[in-house]
């Protein structure tokens, strides 16, 4: 197996886990279906370096796309329910730590996040309650 094989089969298999821990923190009685062309979408601009599609909100979460341009930074944000990023392209650094595509990270609530993009990304934000069930 070369090393473009590699990664395709380890990016199919991280896919795979992210959907099924975003399948099992739905709340029972959240049936709601949704989808939405994100490339037909409607943008909001919240300032120069950050772009938003918000996708779905809920009493027990919001999600939505970020585009973050090249300098983007944020810094002490703090949200009352769990934050998780997963970088969908380019690469983000939380915390002083370096994320790059692909990435899932998971910060609990009230804890302090830096969120920097030297060179730009996308990603997908879930603020929520965390709920998980099986």
């Amino acid at each position: 197996m070369n090393w473009f094989e590699l990664k395709t089969f380890f990016f199919q298999k991280v896919q795979h886990v992210f959907e099924l821990i975003q399948l099992a923190q739905l709340p029972f009685d959240e049936t709601a279906f949704v989808e939405m062309d994100t490339n037909a979408a409607t943008w909001s601009e919240i300032d120069s370096k950050e772009s938003m599609l918000e996708l779905y909100n809920s009493p027990y979460e919001q999600t939505s796309l970020h585009r973050y341009g090249a300098g983007f930074r944020a810094e002490d944000l703090r949200f009352t329910d769990v934050f998780e990023v997963f970088v969908v392209d380019g690469a983000i650094t939380v915390n002083g730590v370096d994320y790059p595509d692909h990435s899932w990270i998971r910060i609990a609530a009230g804890e302090a996040i830096n969120l920097h993009s030297s060179l730009g990304a996308t990603v997908y934000r879930k603020i929520g309650k965390g709920f998980v069930h099986f």
